[in-house]
């Protein structure tokens, strides 16, 4: 099974930039979290306040990234003939399209994220086998870390190569998912990612019905990821408003992937709009053995914040530090409002005040890149929506 992480999914940050943020539900006087956070450990407050194709990695804190969105290798000949396109016979296992000595220099390049459909002429509504592939290169520094391909999202089934190995499989079109890489990577060298793609229609698979279009393709971003082989894994916020000040609890999920025990603990900050610091907290200390995972609990009160609605989608960041032994191991950043909602006498309140909801269909389906995400398209359809 993929490793999948929940959190700093790219997909939505447009959506963050427009005021959604992490939601707190309150029905029945009982508090509901979103995302469920695992019972831990207490917390204590600590106080308020290279190629062209290859771009460079970032390094935000402790953990490196390379894009990997951008210009790829679609399965093509020299010749315009449609069927010629497509690995309609599934020939490309038994050819070895995924070994670094298959040669790709006459597929047809393209720019990922992007569905079949607009990878060549005559594939509208395709459904088949498509394959994909690109030379990036590692750089020395993330030797010895781990180091993982994430997908943001493939529709449907994938199949994914690293310099000729299979690292993962994945059945899921509408989650991301990730696969560890580091022990098949050329440090220092070019390296090859191949992925095999089809969007099959097979029994049990999400939607059911036929009327589902289902374009197949690498329709989210791709990137590699290396951070410590101890790392934060997942993160939760539930963030409730009161008069003057909001409650704040955080749940992290740890896990120690190195290959002794260690002592672990969390430095939580959140910051303003501006980046500026409100307040701070810190966990107790926590042992957790190798390979397995740990969870913690931070919890406080941040004074002067101001109540997220549609009118003011006031935005707060939490930085979660991961220490061990008392020095940093993996860091992430979060973005959330403070917002309370309940269901009470047949309607939904926010903040202790009555919200009207009116729905509305929006496809995911863009002019310049079909199915495949496209935020500014989408920022423009939202900020549309909210006049």
């Amino acid at each position: 099974m993929p490793d999948v992480t929940q959190s700093d999914r790219t997909r939505r940050r447009f959506l963050e930039e427009l005021g959604v943020s992490a939601a707190t539900i309150v029905a029945g006087g009982g508090i509901c979290r979103l995302q469920a956070g695992a019972t831990g450990r207490s917390a204590r407050a600590s106080g308020g306040i290279e190629s062209p194709d290859t771009p460079p990695a970032k390094t935000p804190r402790v953990r490196q990234e390379i894009d990997l969105a951008g210009r790829w290798r679609f399965q093509v000949d020299c010749r315009d003939d449609i069927q010629k396109l497509i690995d309609d016979q599934d020939e490309g296992q038994e050819l070895a399209y995924f070994s670094p000595a298959f040669p790709t220099q006459d597929w047809r390049e393209v720019t990922i994220p992007r569905a079949f459909d607009d990878c060549a002429p005559g594939m509208y509504k395709f459904r088949g086998i498509c394959w994909f592939s690109r030379q990036f290169e590692v750089p020395a520094s993330m030797r010895g870390r781990r180091v993982v391909a994430h997908f943001e999202g493939v529709n449907y089934s994938s199949s994914v190569w690293v310099n000729g190995k299979l690292v993962g499989r994945n059945e899921d079109a509408f989650l991301p998912f990730e696969f560890p890489v580091d022990e098949h990577l050329r440090y220092g060298e070019s390296n090859l990612i191949v992925v095999r793609v089809d969007n099959l229609r097979r029994p049990a698979q999400l939607p059911t019905s036929e009327y589902w279009q289902g374009q197949g393709g690498i329709l989210r971003e791709v990137k590699l990821v290396a951070s410590d082989q101890a790392r934060v894994t997942h993160v939760s916020v539930m963030a409730v408003p009161g008069n003057d000040k909001g409650k704040f609890t955080l749940r992290a999920t740890v896990t120690n992937g190195r290959s002794e025990s260690a002592t672990f603990s969390l430095h939580v900050k959140i910051l303003n709009r501006e980046g500026q610091p409100l307040a701070s907290f810190a966990s107790t200390d926590l042992t957790i053995e190798p390979g397995k995972d740990g969870d913690f609990t931070v919890e406080g009160e941040v004074r002067e914040v101001v109540a997220w609605s549609p009118e003011r989608p006031v935005l707060y960041t939490v930085r979660v530090e991961l220490l061990v032994g008392g020095m940093p191991a993996d860091q992430q950043e979060t973005r959330f409002g403070f917002r309370r909602i309940e269901a009470r006498d047949g309607k939904l309140w926010l903040n202790g005040k009555p919200l009207f909801l009116m729905g509305f269909d929006r496809h995911e389906d863009s002019p310049r890149t079909g199915m495949a995400v496209d935020l500014e398209t989408s920022r423009q359809d939202f900020l549309v929506l909210l006049r």
